[in-house]
């Protein structure tokens, strides 16, 4: 069961950081220190802490957070082969981690 807990975490790590490229390496470094100053959350607690990193994200970029959710949510979907998730991300986050759905 722990095993599969951190590849499901892994997979959503993967997704998170598939979908920050989108805004380049620079600003993904900037929102994981934000994440982890004003959040005192590790990268590799993003995936058990999932409502408030999308706060920070929003947070951060305004409504442009809202782009990088469904970016997020997207790999999410290509990482896990997975099309029937919920359209947002922290409940498709746990539909893959088995917690719902």
């Amino acid at each position: 069961m722990q095993e599969t807990q951190e590849v499901t975490a892994d997979l959503v790590s993967t997704s998170i950081d598939q979908g920050l490229d989108s805004i380049g390496e620079t600003a993904k470094r900037v929102v994981y220190f934000r994440v982890e100053q004003d959040l005192k959350i590790r990268r590799s607690e993003i995936p058990a802490n999932c409502k408030l990193f999308v706060e920070e994200l929003q947070q951060i970029f305004g409504p442009g957070g809202k782009v990088l959710e469904k970016s997020i949510l997207a790999k999410l979907g290509e990482v896990t082969g997975r099309s029937d998730l919920p359209r947002d991300f922290c409940k498709a986050v746990e539909v893959v981690s088995g917690r719902k759905g």
